[in-house]
């Protein structure tokens, strides 16, 4: 018999009728094999062996009549366990005839058999819900979270706490009583009903029964709490009743759903001062805007907010652009069961692309109403209804999304969390695909709109495909540039979208265009050239050495001056095999002309780049020095076509007098842009020509230099800077600076790019740094165009600026081109004012997102975040080229008492600005690296990198 109290099994031998026990040596509970704690059940086999069941054990022992040895079936380790062969507290215990053994495993609500030939067990069990109180386990879990690190965070309500699972490691942990149970202290909870997590990583726990809010500050660890005076219910602002629901938006700003007072309340992080949506008057309502019993709430990236209005059995929405409230609900109201229409729903949730997902707890259902199509789906058991199958729901309460696009759900009443990975697809093919083409332009601008679905994974990209020809282009949005054509050729163009699966189908076929040509202005009939001069020798400069290497022939076209010099491959190849690497060759033109062009063949070109050499192109007005490198031949050839000879490709380099049209573009722009030209604007230009295909050279992969001449006569401190001039009238500036040589003052012109260009005069002096530290950079940079005031002459220089504002800033002044299309991030629009900066630093690789595909362009830069972007910009420039080789780049950091505020990611970023000299401390010891740059620190170290880099 089981002795449950004295921890022993007594046995009363009938033959003799005495009594004989086992137990723990000097009595009491024992672990032991033949030791007991609490015994509770006792079996025999057809041989006698005795069977033991251990209730606080958690454990079957077995005595072996015949050996007199113990033996045991428990978890591995001991304690309880839900497994095959482990138990929780086992109570009845019987043995059949064929001593297959079977247990009463009371607290896993089970029979578990031994199958006694086998030595396998099994069970009979309802597999249904069930509470527990271990970490991962829970008991009617209320809301579920995901911060931006894909940790999550779960609102476990009936066990009084805060659970939270770590993405990296896989662990659980808790916030609670010590001991469990409620309780009103704070960082403890009776009954949380909701939790959010904010940018830094803060915890907020809306806590139901203590009609309160709580906040955990993670980097102190302390617990704070808004509530009423004292305990209980309140309806003053920051004052609850039965709070259902929280969230927090990009701003800092707290959302609450005030249940019991049925109302949104929302507190401005600016201000620190509580606001409120709800009846006139108070109490439930069921108008727009009005709420009745509403538990949960949420924010998108808009500032949009959702409410889960749970009595009205609807979701409703307040548009942030225009401050008014929408429903979706059952027409008429009410419950409902069809899509789109809910049955007490009870918290909400939006994802990156704007779907709407809503836990629609008495239908058992998730509903998602997806943003693109505004079509709402479901998923649900089969045939509806409550269920424990995976994709299913019983008693649905709270929703997240994490930035990978899994869904999250707490299920109260089968008391666990599921995570639903939508499986993505190929997208949608883009619609709406437009070429056009500009005449002396072998290339195409494809246009066309994105997919609306996107198969459930951003896109990441585009491809455009020629047909005839098969030329591929790709990017990020639209438009798209397909270089390469060949003039004369109709095509058309289709296009893909790719996304984290592969390529979409290929879209409808654009309409069909034929680029033309407009070859360089040379006599090809007497109607276009008025005179044309004999060819006579051309003598060059290798390394400064006089050679004869080719012609020169002057011609009239179009009443412009045109003078072709053409460099025999033979003799400049037998010239520059007798010189070393990074040969310099100069074609000097002293006639007065219009349009110099350099022609070269593609052979030409290849040795020169193989040895580095650099080509200069000396007129009265201009210097030209170009890398042979830069021209790239190999990918200027493969867009002419690889079936041409590299002797066949002619490689013109131009300098030219804009047209009389471009000149009128140039005038309208000084007009427009308020800036005096001081000299003739230029034409830079560099092509390779083969048959009637010409391709132009347009992007450099470092910056090329370009030598402008005063006019006589023209102060050089009257001149700021250089501009580029695009067809369509817009204007940027270029690094440049001012050099006297052999008397002549000239401005050299760095740009990554090809162009019309020409020498502004454009002072700027804002008034309100009259007297500030950095009233030289700030003047300097407004009168470079690199930065703009704020209006009425000011500049505010102490104010802090955004990220988009300083990607812009930093893209003007590089020089570089702007490029247009839809952005990569998903908090960029095209018609964003930033827009296109934002994609011109993308594409040059300053700037980078955040993990959840956003930018954040309206938030605050820090001091960190920019010296980062600062320090891959120095790559741009060529200064990180340039400064001396570190062993241990960190211990420019090793001054600053505060480096390890530091993020990980920005520290070499850091370092390299220290060592360049661009960017210093606040003082000797303090970096400041979580602090906000101002306007003037910007002017200031932007000019410091064009300085120290040599470009101005």
């Amino acid at each position: 018999m089981a002795d449950t109290g004295n921890n022993r099994i007594q046995k009363l031998t009938a033959a003799t009728g005495t009594w004989s026990e086992w137990r723990r040596s000097g009595g009491g509970p024992g672990s032991g094999l033949g030791e007991f704690n609490q015994p509770y059940g006792v079996a025999l086999d057809g041989s006698d062996n005795i069977y033991v069941s251990e209730y606080d054990n958690h454990r079957i022992q077995k005595l072996n009549v015949a050996s007199g040895v113990w033996s045991e079936w428990k978890k591995n380790g001991g304690g309880s366990g839900s497994g095959a062969g482990e138990f929780n507290h086992p109570k009845g215990l019987a043995v059949d005839g064929n001593r297959n053994i079977y247990v009463a495993d009371s607290d896993n609500n089970r029979i578990q058999k031994l199958n006694a030939v086998a030595g396998t067990w099994s069970e009979w069990a309802y597999r249904g819900a069930i509470a527990g109180d271990g970490l991962g386990e829970f008991k009617y879990p209320n809301a579920v979270a995901v911060d931006k690190h894909k940790n999550v965070y779960v609102a476990d309500y009936g066990n009084n706490r805060v659970q939270k699972l770590d993405a990296t490691t896989g662990v659980w942990s808790e916030w609670k009583k010590a001991g469990g149970g409620s309780s009103s202290a704070l960082g403890e909870f009776d009954g949380p009903t909701d939790v959010a997590v904010d940018e830094d990583g803060n915890m907020y726990v809306t806590d139901f029964y203590n009609h309160r809010l709580q906040k955990l500050n993670v980097a102190t660890g302390v617990w704070s709490e808004w509530k009423k005076a004292g305990s209980g219910a309140g309806s003053g602002l920051g004052e609850f009743s039965y709070p259902s629901g929280v969230a927090i938006d990009h701003d800092g700003n707290i959302y609450v759903a005030d249940s019991g007072n049925h109302r949104i309340q929302k507190l401005a992080a600016a201000t620190g001062v509580w606001s409120e949506w709800k009846k006139a008057g108070g109490g439930r309502g069921s108008g727009l805007g009005e709420f009745n019993n509403p538990t949960g709430v949420e924010v998108d990236r808009s500032g949009n907010v959702y409410v889960a209005d749970m009595k009205n059995h609807r979701i409703q929405n307040l548009t942030a652009a225009t401050g008014a409230w929408s429903e979706w609900k059952k027409s008429g109201g009410g419950v409902g069961s069809g899509l789109g229409e809910f049955n007490e729903p009870y918290s909400v949730a939006v994802d990156k692309k704007g779907n709407l997902y809503v836990a629609d707890s008495n239908n058992d259902r998730i509903q998602k109403l997806t943003a693109a199509t505004g079509v709402w789906s479901e998923w649900k058991k089969a045939r509806g209804g409550h269920g424990s199958g995976l994709g299913e729901f019983r008693s649905p309460l709270g929703i997240a999304v994490d930035i990978d696009g899994a869904v999250y759900v707490a299920e109260s009443d089968n008391q666990r969390i599921q995570k639903i990975k939508i499986a993505p697809t190929p997208s949608d093919a883009p619609t709406d695909i437009t070429a056009e083409v500009v005449k002396g332009k072998s290339q195409a601008t494809v246009s066309f709109k994105a997919p609306v679905k996107d198969g459930d994974s951003d896109i990441t990209g585009y491809t455009v495909t020629s047909s005839p020809g098969g030329l591929e282009a790709s990017g990020t949005g639209s438009p798209i540039t397909v270089t390469g054509l060949t003039y004369g050729t109709t095509y058309t163009f289709t296009v893909v979208a790719i996304n984290g699966v592969g390529s979409s189908v290929a879209s409808a076929a654009s309409n069909a265009v034929k680029p033309e040509a407009i070859l360089p202005p040379q006599p090809s009939s007497s109607s276009q050239a008025t005179s044309v001069s004999e060819e006579t020798n051309a003598v060059i400069l290798v390394n400064g050495k006089s050679v004869n290497v080719g012609t020169v022939k002057v011609t009239s076209v179009n009443s412009q001056s045109v003078t072709t010099i053409k460099i025999d491959q033979d003799k400049l190849a037998d010239r520059l095999v007798t010189e070393d690497q990074r040969a310099v060759v100069t074609i000097p033109v002293k006639t007065k002309s219009d349009v110099v062009i350099a022609e070269l063949n593609g052979r030409v070109v290849k040795n020169m780049e193989d040895m580095q050499a650099v080509l200069e192109i000396k007129t009265n007005d201009a210097v030209y020095t170009l890398p042979a490198q830069q021209i790239n031949i190999s990918a200027l050839s493969d867009q002419i076509g690889k079936s041409a000879a590299l002797q066949d490709i002619k490689v013109q380099i131009e300098i030219a007098v804009p047209t009389a049209d471009m000149l009128k573009v140039v005038e309208n722009a000084a007009a427009k842009g308020s800036f005096k030209l001081v000299a003739s604007p230029l034409n830079f230009t560099v092509r390779g020509i083969f048959g009637e295909k010409s391709v132009e050279v347009s992007k450099f992969h470092s910056y090329v230099q370009r030598a402008m001449r005063l006019p006589d006569g023209i102060d050089s401190n009257k001149i700021t800077t250089a501009i580029v001039v695009e067809p369509d009238g817009s204007v940027r500036h270029v690094p440049t600076k001012i050099i006297t040589i052999d008397g002549n003052d000239f401005a050299f012109v760095n740009s990554l790019t090809n162009s019309t260009y020409s020498l502004v005069w454009h002072p700027v002096e804002f008034l309100d740094v009259a007297a500030h530290w950095a009233k030289l950079a700030v003047n300097n940079m407004g009168s470079r165009m690199i930065i703009d005031g704020v209006g009425s002459g000011m500049f505010k220089p102490d104010q802090e600026i955004t990220r988009a504002e300083f990607a812009a800033i930093l893209v003007r002044g590089l020089g570089l081109k702007l490029e247009n299309g839809a952005a990569p991030f998903s908090d960029v629009l095209p018609q964003n004012w930033y827009s296109s900066a934002v994609n011109t630093a993308y594409a040059y690789r300053l700037i980078s997102g955040y993990e959840d595909g956003s930018f954040h362009p309206l938030d605050k830069i820090t001091r960190e975040q920019a010296m980062d972007m600062m320090a891959k910009a120095m790559k741009i420039t060529g200064l990180k080229a340039k400064l001396p080789p570190s062993t241990d780049p960190q211990k420019m950091l090793t001054p600053f008492t505060d480096v390890n505020s530091a993020a990980g990611w920005a520290k070499e970023g850091i370092a390299a600005c220290l060592q360049a000299g661009i960017i210093s401390g606040r003082n000797s010891t303090e970096l400041a690296p979580k602090s906000y740059i101002t306007r003037a620190e910007v002017a200031a170290i932007i000019e410091r990198l064009l300085r120290k880099s040599e470009l101005i």
